[in-house]
C-alpha cells in the first residue's frame, strides 16, 4: 500500500536525520574492513627470513629442518611460492596444495590453522598472501604461476605451455598467474621478487639450487632459483646486508643422510600433514597414506650452499694458480687471468676483496666484470672501474663457486691451465676450474662504512603513465656508520625522459635513514610539422622574395595592361602571393632547415637504474617505467 504524502514527508525527514549518523558509522566500519583485508602485523623479535621456492612442499622437503628451526626460534618468516604447483591437474589440485602448506606451517608454529588472507600490492601486482592469525610472524605468499612440467620444463598444454624456464630463455614474453590476477614479463617478475625482499626487510634469503652441479633437478627448481638469485644480486647491489643460501633438491638422494632421527621424525610429521592435502601423493583421500622411496630419502637429508662474503686475500683455483689482474693499469679495462700464486699474494694483482654488495675488487678499487655485460658461455672477464652494473655483481659460496651474471660461474678453462690462461663466465658444472679456494673473512670489510638504497615502503618499483606525464618514486637511503654526501643519478632512461631528485645530494649522518624522491618526466608526442617544400631554404627568404615579386607585379600592371587584363593579372598575383606564403609556412618557421623534431617517449616497458654514489662507493637499484 502506498504511503500517504504526510507519511512520505515524515520518512524523508527521518532519513535526513539518520544520514549523518549512517555516514559516521560507515566511516568507522570501512577502515576496520580494510584492515581485515591487509592486516597490520606486529612482528615478534627476530631476524626476517625469506624463503623462495618453486612448489608447495619444496620448502618442507629441501629447506627443512632449517625452516622449522628459524620459525620456532621466533624469526619473522615468509615463504614465497613461485608456481601454483598445479602439474597440469587443474585448480582444485593446486588450491588443496595451498591448504596443505597452511596446515603444515600452523603445525610448525604450534598454532591453530587459521589464516588472514589479503592481497599484498607489489608494484602493479597483487600477491595473494596469508598471515597466521595466532602467530603473526608467519606468512606465506603465492604467485600461482603455471607449473613448468617435471620432465621438460616447457609447461603443459592446459596452461598454454607457460613456464619459468621458457620465460627466462626468452621463448615466451610473459607468464600469467593461474588465478588470472597478474601477468609478468621476465623483468617484472625479477622486480617483484626484489620488492618482496625489500618490503620484508629480508636479512636472510633462501632459495633452491640454480645449477646442475650436483645432478639433475626439477626445471622449476633450477629456473625459479635463477630468478631468486638475480633478485638477490640486485638487492645486494642496493646495499642491503643479508645472507643468501641455495638448497639442493632431488639430487640429495645421492648424498649420505645428515639428519638425526629426531630431526627426521619432526620433519616427516610436518610433511605428512601437508601430504594429506596433495592428491598426487596421498590420492586426495585426506587419510593417512604410506610414503616411501624418494620422500623417505629426502626426509633424512638437507644440503645447503651458503654465501661467503666480506673476504679478503688471494683467490686460487683447484685446477692450479691464482686469480690475477694484469699489472697494466693504464687503460680503462685490464685482463684477468690465472698465474702462479706469489708468496703471500702480490698485493697489487692477486689480492681480492669479496664484498657483501656483490663487488669483487682489487686494492686500487676496480671491479671484476663480465665483458660486454652478456651472460653467454665463455664470455671473457676483465677488470674495470666500479659502476654497480649487473655485470659487476658476484656472489661467492662456501663450496668454492663464484656466480655472477645469469647465475653462471667464474671459470678457468682446462684441467691444468697454464700461466696466463684467461678466466671466463661459463655454465656452472662439476669442474675443477670452477672450484675456488676463497680467502678468509676480513673483519675490516665487515666494519667498513656503508649505506643502502631502496624504494620507500609506501612507494613502488613500477610507475605507469602516458607520454608527457611525470612519475614519482619514493626512495630511502640508510647509512651504516656512513657519514657524507651521496649523489643520485639515473642511467638507461627511456628516450625523451629526464630524472630529477629531491634532495640531491643526500646527506647521511651515520645512523638515521633519509628519504628522497625521484621524478621522471616523459615527453609527449610533438606536433610533427610538414617537411620543407624547398629543403634548406629559410622561410623568411621565401616570404621576402614573394612580397618583392608581388610589388613588382603590381607596379607593372598599370603600364602594360588595362581593363579586364589588369584585373586578371591582379587576381593571378594575389593567388601567387597566397601560394608562396603557404610554401613559406610549410617550409617551417623555426630557423634554418625548418620542421620540428619529435622527442616523444615511445610507449613501452623500461627498466632503468637509480644510482647513488659517494666516492668509490656506488649503490644501484632497478625500477620500471611503463609508458602507455
Amino acid at each position: 500500500m502506498a504511503a500517504s504524502p504526510p507519511t512520505k514527508r515524515r520518512s524523508q525527514k527521518l532519513l535526513s536525520r539518520a544520514c549523518p549518523s549512517l555516514l559516521v558509522i560507515c566511516l568507522l566500519i570501512l577502515p576496520a574492513c580494510a584492515s581485515a583485508q591487509s592486516p597490520a602485523v606486529t612482528f615478534s623479535p627476530g631476524d626476517h627470513d625469506l624463503f623462495i621456492v618453486a612448489h608447495e612442499d619444496d620448502d618442507l622437503l629441501f629447506q627443512s629442518p632449517d625452516l622449522a628451526t628459524r620459525l620456532q626460534a621466533g624469526d619473522v618468516v615468509r615463504t614465497v611460492y613461485l608456481t601454483a604447483g598445479d602439474a597440469g591437474l587443474g585448480t582444485v589440485y593446486w588450491q588443496n596444495r595451498e591448504e596443505g602448506i597452511q596446515a603444515a606451517y600452523a603445525q610448525m608454529a604450534g598454532a591453530r590453522d587459521e589464516w588472514i588472507p589479503f592481497n599484498q600490492p607489489v608494484g602493479d601486482k597483487l600477491i595473494r598472501t596469508y598471515t597466521l592469525d595466532r602467530a603473526r610472524n608467519v606468512s606465506v605468499a603465492f604467485l600461482r604461476l603455471p607449473d613448468g612440467n617435471y620432465t621438460t620444463g616447457g609447461g603443459y598444454a592446459v596452461t598454454g605451455y607457460q613456464s619459468l624456464q621458457r620465460l627466462w630463455e626468452g621463448e615466451i614474453s610473459t607468464i600469467s598467474s593461474l588465478d588470472g590476477t597478474n601477468t609478468y614479463t621476465k623483468e617484472e617478475l625479477l622486480q617483484t621478487l626484489v620488492a618482496l625482499m625489500v618490503e620484508w626487510g629480508s636479512q636472510h634469503v633462501q632459495t633452491q639450487d640454480s645449477s646442475d652441479l650436483y645432478g639433475w633437478d626439477h626445471p622449476d627448481h633450477r629456473y625459479g632459483a635463477r630468478y631468486a638469485f638475480e633478485a638477490h644480486q640486485r638487492y645486494a647491489a642496493s646495499g642491503a646486508h643479508h645472507t643468501f643460501t641455495f638448497y639442493r633438491g632431488y639430487n640429495i638422494s645421492n648424498e649420505p643422510a645428515n639428519l638425526t632421527q629426531t630431526q627426521r621424525d619432526a620433519k616427516w610429521a610436518i610433511f605428512t600433514t601437508y601430504a594429506l592435502h596433495d592428491a598426487a601423493i596421498c590420492g586426495g583421500t585426506g587419510v593417512s597414506c604410506l610414503l616411501g622411496g624418494d620422500y623417505d630419502n629426502w626426509s633424512y637429508r638437507e644440503y645447503s650452499i651458503a654465501q661467503a662474503k666480506d673476504l679478503s686475500g688471494a683467490v686460487s683455483v683447484a685446477s692450479g694458480g691464482c686469480l690475477t689482474a694484469s699489472p697494466d693499469a693504464s687503460g680503462d679495462t685490464v685482463s684477468v687471468f690465472i698465474s702462479a700464486c706469489a708468496a703471500g699474494a702480490d698485493p697489487s694483482t692477486q689480492t681480492w676483496s669479496i664484498l657483501g654488495d656483490g663487488a669483487l675488487t682489487v686494492p686500487d678499487g676496480r671491479c671484476l666484470e663480465v665483458r660486454g655485460g652478456v651472460s653467454q658461455d665463455v664470455t671473457s672477464i676483465q677488470l674495470a672501474g666500479c659502476t654497480g652494473a649487473p655485470e659487476q655483481r658476484w656472489t661467492a659460496f662456501e663450496n668454492g663457486q663464484i656466480r655472477g651474471l645469469g647465475g653462471k660461474c667464474l671459470d678457468v678453462p682446462g684441467s691444468a691451465p697454464e700461466n696466463g690462461t684467461a678466466v671466463q663466465l661459463n655454465t656452472c658444472a662439476a669442474l675443477s676450474g670452477q672450484e675456488w679456494l676463497l680467502p678468509p673473512v676480513s673483519p675490516q670489510l665487515q666494519e667498513n662504512p656503508d649505506f643502502s638504497l631502496a624504494v620507500a615502503p609506501d612507494s613502488s618499483f613500477v610507475a605507469t603513465l602516458r607520454a608527457g606525464e611525470s612519475a614519482t618514486y619514493g626512495l630511502v637511503l640508510t647509512p651504516r656508520a656512513f657519514v657524507g654526501a651521496v649523489v643520485l643519478g639515473c642511467s638507461d632512461l627511456p628516450p625523451g625522459a629526464t630524472c630529477t631528485f629531491s634532495p640531491n645530494p643526500v646527506t647521511l649522518e651515520g645512523q638515521n635513514s633519509v628519504n628522497a624522491s625521484l621524478t621522471v618526466a616523459t615527453t609527449a608526442p610533438a606536433r610533427q610539422g610538414p617537411r620543407p617544400f624547398v629543403p634548406g631554404l629559410h622561410s623568411t627568404t621565401i616570404r621576402g622574395l614573394t612580397i618583392l615579386l608581388f610589388i613588382l607585379l603590381l607596379l607593372g600592371l598599370p603600364i602594360r595592361f588595362s581593363g579586364k587584363r589588369r584585373r586578371a593579372f591582379f587576381l593571378t598575383g594575389t593567388i601567387l602571393l597566397a601560394v608562396s606564403l603557404q610554401i613559406a609556412c610549410v617550409n617551417g618557421g623555426a630557423g634554418p632547415g625548418g620542421g620540428r623534431v619529435s622527442t616523444e617517449t615511445p610507449a613501452g616497458i623500461y627498466a632503468f637504474s637509480i644510482v647513488a654514489s659517494s666516492g668509490d662507493l656506488t649503490r644501484s637499484l632497478v625500477v620500471t617505467l611503463k609508458v602507455d
